[in-house]
């Protein structure tokens, strides 16, 4: 590919980004069962946010897009125009079991030539058709809300019935485990499913310590069994200091430190501060207070302090930061150097001097000689 070729490339993948932020489609998806020979119809909106006129193609690929009819195929837009298009779609008589997607999407119409690059960007709706598995069968989702320790996080487990067969009760374990250890399971309630329908199975669990848990749920459901997963966190009233960052600092100047922060409390945080000590054979040399600030829940923030080294020598120094918050410190020790200035003695400059007069003495000596 030539330069100019990757250039126009990288113009126009530029250009899909943002033309996929100016289309839009509703509804986003839709799902049905499947039902031999059945004629699904759907409306959709198609939605243009560019600020002029365009054409827009319909189109549809996926599983069933041979069985897609389109009333149009075409759109003429004016800007941040909302404008309805339909589609038919027609079930075969058979399908294999399981789910089958189809995507109805809407692009930016644009033409082909020769040896140019082109490029279309669009966006989709998908079209779920689901055929039952003969029998019982189901799938299962898990999720957690995350809490803080010493609070219940509420799981759910969402079940759907893929079967042709009604699933008389279905229920699950739920196992909590830290790295490979386990630390606690909750019972789900117990619910019947008819097929193809979903239900919500609920549990609670007390959550003991803080940290980064997961969560395994075993599904039971008339004699057969699946699994789904979850991570979750477990957050605790506590700051975190993730990293502390500074540049190059030449001593007797102000130099910033710069203190990412992690909140691992699902509650914001006000009125938290920075604070820096430094010290040098156990004394205590410099010190620094950073401005007041609120972090989000579970949020990290960068916290900026400036350290007025003046009057300090260049070299090592132990660096400490303390952060306040509630009535809780969280510190973090660490080395830190100042950097000397570049001094010359009067025996330097005499010789930097005598060095220059040689050179201007040789520069003349050689211009005469070449003269003669």
């Amino acid at each position: 590919m030539q330069p100019r070729q990757i250039i126009l490339l990288i113009i126009l993948l530029a250009s899909v980004m943002a033309i996929a932020d100016a289309i839009g489609i509703s509804p986003s998806s839709k799902a049905f069962p499947f039902e031999p020979g059945k004629e699904v119809q759907i409306t959709f909106t198609a939605v243009n946010n560019i600020d002029s006129i365009q054409v827009f193609e319909i189109y549809a690929k996926g599983d069933l897009a041979d069985y897609v009819r389109f009333e149009q195929t075409r759109l003429v837009m004016r800007a941040m125009e909302n404008k309805p298009f339909v589609m038919h779609l027609t079930m075969p008589n058979s399908l294999e079991p399981g789910t089958h997607n189809t995507y109805i999407g809407v692009v930016q119409a644009s033409s082909q030539g020769t040896g140019q690059l082109n490029a279309k960007s669009g966006v989709e709706s998908i079209i779920s058709v689901d055929v039952p598995t003969p029998g019982k069968y189901l799938t299962a989702e898990l999720s957690a809300e995350p809490q803080n320790a010493g609070e219940p996080v509420k799981f759910e487990l969402k079940v759907q019935s893929k079967g042709t067969e009604k699933i008389n009760q279905v229920s699950g374990v739920i196992n909590i485990f830290d790295g490979p250890s386990k630390i606690g399971f909750v019972d789900t309630n117990t619910e019947p499913l008819e097929s193809m329908q979903k239900t919500t199975l609920r549990g609670e669990w007390t959550a003991t310590q803080a940290g980064q848990l997961i969560a395994v749920a075993d599904v039971f459901y008339d004699g057969r069994s699946t699994t789904a997963a979850t991570k979750f966190k477990v957050g605790a009233m506590l700051l975190r200091i993730l990293d502390i960052k500074f540049g190059e600092i030449t001593a007797g100047t102000i130099g910033k430190i710069s203190v990412s922060i992690e909140n691992e409390w699902n509650q914001p945080i006000d009125g938290a501060y920075s604070e820096f000590f430094a010290s040098k054979n156990g004394e205590e040399v410099g010190r620094a207070v950073g401005k007041p600030f609120k972090i989000t829940a579970q949020g990290v923030y960068t916290d900026d302090i400036y350290w007025d080294t003046a009057g300090l020598e260049p070299g090592v120094y132990n660096g400490r930061i303390v952060l306040h918050y509630l009535d809780k410190t969280t510190e973090q020790a660490f080395k830190i150097g100042l950097a000397g200035t570049l001094k010359f003695g009067n025996a330097v400059y005499i010789a930097i001097i005598a060095l220059l007069v040689s050179f201007f003495i040789l520069a003349v000596f050689y211009s005469r000689q070449k003269k003669k």
